[in-house]
């Protein structure tokens, strides 16, 4: 029975890799994964019940607390490797699993669809055995970092569509906010600032969308605004967005909040991908560019920013009907 270990990073990679150990488990593969003290993905693996051992923890904010963090992790990943012996270790560019299966000689295969993400994608691209990536990247966003083009492999889909396929919406996530389903939901999820390519950028990219949900609220009282916060941001977020916004400040159902959405604003990330996917009108704020956002942009699936939040939020959901029933299609 070969044995695999995952490593778990983020709430996205918690959702990609359920799919996936349930499919090697499926194969017979007797699968060990490991995540780092972060709350948000601690409580995504606990909502999904997926058991992982907790090794380190997120580094924060500044450069100098990423670096400790990961000297740290990688040595306690690197004992936990040398206990478990694994076949092969599967991550979405953690470099501490890059590095220590690759210090170990055990084969690593990184899954990534985010080659802007430069720092992650130096420290544990070149050291993979295997690189699977969405087929819209082309292959020269990652033989920059190391990797020989042989070793990359394409699939044909996004990532959220391996949790999408079978996915159901349950009204219970509307009840858990405090939300009513016969009225017009805006649901915002503002940027990972936490992430070493959003360092510095992510203040202005909130404060507009805070200024755009209070005019939106004023000028149409009958949407409600969900605000999705991160990292124990939630009173900061509060007072931003107003009285009237609902902040959530744990792990909700963000799959069955986006289908009942009228709207979705958010920046870039999974989320974004998300809710494109599902048919929902949605809009990024990402104050750069992203292959997978470019391509969603190009397919109608998402609109950018550029003009003005408030004006785009209107332009959305001013749509005619039949342009948005065409697009949940």
């Amino acid at each position: 029975m070969p044995r695999v270990a995952v490593d778990i990073l983020t709430p996205k990679q918690a959702l990609l890799f359920k799919e996936v150990t349930r499919f090697l488990e499926e194969n017979g593969a007797d699968v060990h994964c490991t995540t780092r003290r972060y709350f948000e993905v601690e409580e995504m693996l606990r909502r999904l019940k997926l058991r992982a051992a907790v090794i380190g923890s997120h580094g924060g904010a500044s450069l100098r607390g990423k670096l400790v963090a990961h000297a740290d992790r990688l040595g306690k990943m690197s004992r936990f490797y040398s206990r478990l012996k694994p076949d092969l270790v599967v991550s979405f560019s953690s470099p501490e699993a890059a590095r220590a299966a690759f210090g170990l000689s055990i084969p690593h295969l990184t899954v990534n669809d985010s080659p802007h993400a430069a720092a992650v994608a130096k420290l544990s691209v070149p050291l993979s055995s295997l690189l699977l990536t969405p087929w819209i990247i082309p292959r020269k966003e990652w033989t920059r970092y190391g990797i020989e083009e042989r070793k990359i492999v394409e699939y044909r889909a996004l990532d959220p569509a391996s949790w999408l396929k079978k996915f159901k919406p349950s009204k219970s996530a509307l009840d858990e906010i405090g939300l009513e389903i016969d009225r017009p939901i805006l649901t915002v999820r503002p940027p990972e600032y936490l992430a070493a390519y959003m360092l510095g950028k992510g203040d202005e990219a909130v404060r507009d969308m805070a200024n755009a949900a209070k005019r939106l609220l004023r000028s149409r009282p009958e949407f409600q605004v969900v605000v999705l916060s991160r990292y124990g941001r939630a009173s900061k977020y509060r007072k931003m967005f107003g009285k009237k916004a609902f902040v959530t400040d744990k792990v909700v159902d963000g799959k069955s909040l986006l289908k009942y959405s009228t709207l979705f604003i958010g920046a870039g990330g999974t989320m974004t991908a998300e809710a494109a996917l599902l048919g929902v009108p949605t809009i990024s704020v990402f104050p750069g560019k992203t292959l997978v956002e470019e391509y969603l942009v190009k397919e109608g699936l998402v609109a950018k920013a550029d003009k003005g939040l408030y004006g785009c939020i209107l332009r959305q959901i001013e749509k005619p009907k039949d342009e948005l029933r065409s697009l949940k299609k």
